[in-house]
């Protein structure tokens, strides 16, 4: 395993971003939840300067405000009728950003495969830890026991794809800046706004579409200014 505190600090956004967002799933609508953590590219950029020393351009400090502005728009009117439970979605956006500059530090350390094994074989040793120390302390329910059929199923499909899903950003952040990659994934918050309406009948409020739009907006700057700065270095001599 090439630089195990790397791999720990991938491993460590995976299992902070999964189990944050399944909390914020349990307590919150899907389109809250989702367009909050699609944040998680400002996230990105603010840790991209501060780790890996990429510059902060002028435009990214512009998008970075925007999305604030969007995440307040989301939390304001729903702060008082979910409380606290609005940082879940936060903490996991700050998990997917640990992830990503993970991916970055570590391109090309091993195959995509290999990278994508450790950062899940830590990942699930910590939840399985945390939810043994959990269930022994009696803290949130938790317990530890063979689940049904139906459980097992879910997770199958849940782990399917978010390998899959994982697996595609990590091969996409070794041919571009972290910065860059992660406004791709807002096709996320399309599908997730269609999925709440279709099967929870969840409609978000006009400050929450608002909100989410702002945070799109601010992905697409992100996404523009990545752009233009990959094709500058490579029309450099």
């Amino acid at each position: 395993m090439p630089r195990p505190g790397l791999q720990l600090m991938r491993g460590s956004g995976i299992a902070i971003g999964t189990s944050a967002f399944f909390y914020a799933l349990f307590a919150l609508p899907m389109a809250e939840a989702t367009s909050i953590l699609f944040a998680s590219p400002m996230f990105t950029a603010l840790m991209a300067a501060v780790v890996l020393g990429e510059p902060v351009r002028k435009a990214t400090w512009i998008a970075i405000g925007i999305a604030f502005c969007g995440v307040l728009l989301i939390v304001r009117p729903n702060f008082s009728l979910y409380g606290w439970a609005l940082a879940w979605p936060v903490l996991a956006a700050m998990g997917v950003s640990m992830l990503i500059i993970g991916n970055r530090i570590g391109a090309r350390l091993a195959s995509g495969l290999a990278m994508q094994f450790y950062a899940s074989a830590i990942g699930a040793s910590l939840l399985t830890l945390a939810t043994i120390f959990f269930a022994g302390t009696g803290i949130g329910g938790f317990v530890v026991g063979w689940p049904s059929m139906s459980v097992v199923l879910r997770c199958a499909i849940v782990a399917f794809t978010a390998t899959s899903g994982h697996w595609l950003v990590y091969t996409a952040t070794t041919r571009a800046g972290a910065a860059l990659i992660a406004p791709m994934t807002y096709i996320q918050l399309l599908i997730a706004l269609t999925l709440g309406l279709l099967i929870f009948g969840d409609w978000p409020d006009e400050l929450s579409l608002a909100g989410a739009g702002l945070i799109v907006c601010a992905g697409l700057i992100l996404w523009r200014e990545g752009r233009a700065t990959e094709l500058a270095q490579t029309d450099a001599p």
